[in-house]
């Protein structure tokens, strides 16, 4: 699976150094779990409902100098709950995000993309059920769905602390957005800005400064 820039821009904001285990959720082909072994020394468990995407996950732990704190699990987020006791300090996910569109034929592109796979809902409602006291869950989603995975986390208690509001271009409105929550209220939302490229398609220095840390070529 390609390398996305949802992904590397969630892997490269959150700050993991404090945590001691983490979950991706839906891992894909294991991206933000080894951005976030690169940086910490947690526990990080990666699942994925896809066997394909689990499978080029492993393979990319095994070759990385971080095996050791990587795991990789074929489990749906249902599944994981039922057989996992642990709670976690830190849960992330670039979740499915078209709820409305026509499907792929290809089922791996379904499974990642379209939210009939894991609603909002039950990834809201898994998540609570995961994520120590004092734990944080972050994601990134279409900027349009902030508004209603706001109102359906916090039916489950999950309260937006900060939020990262992203621009493709300075000249487009925002399309994704990134959001921590946590199960205890901050009365002082942080909300920041980045913009991905300039008005000639270049990479702006704020995301350059960013991401340089994951990219070769910056």
């Amino acid at each position: 699976m390609k390398v996305g820039t949802d992904a590397v821009l969630l892997g490269a904001w959150i700050k993991p150094e404090n945590f001691k285990t983490i979950l991706d959720i839906g891992t894909g082909s294991g991206l933000i779990a080894l951005m976030m072994a690169q940086r910490t020394n947690a526990q990080i468990e990666a699942i994925d409902i896809d066997l394909d995407s689990i499978q080029e996950a492993s393979n990319n732990f095994m070759i990385s100098p971080w095996s050791d704190n990587l795991f990789a699990i074929h489990s749906s987020l249902f599944d994981h709950l039922i057989q996992s006791k642990k709670k976690y300090d830190l849960v992330l996910s670039n979740p499915p995000y078209f709820s409305n569109s026509l499907k792929s034929p290809s089922d791996r592109k379904n499974l990642s993309k379209h939210t009939s796979t894991l609603s909002h809902k039950d990834l809201i409602s898994g998540v609570k059920k995961l994520i120590s006291p004092e734990g944080t869950f972050a994601l990134i989603i279409p900027f349009d769905q902030m508004s209603s995975f706001i109102n359906l986390a916090l039916m489950e208690g999950l309260y937006c602390n900060t939020k990262l509001i992203i621009y493709p271009t300075p000249d487009k409105q925002a399309n994704r957005i990134i959001m921590e929550f946590r199960l205890n209220r901050d009365i002082h939302l942080k909300e920041e800005k980045l913009t991905i490229r300039d008005e000639f398609g270049i990479f702006t220095e704020q995301y350059k400064i960013l991401t340089k840390n994951f990219y070769l070529d910056l």
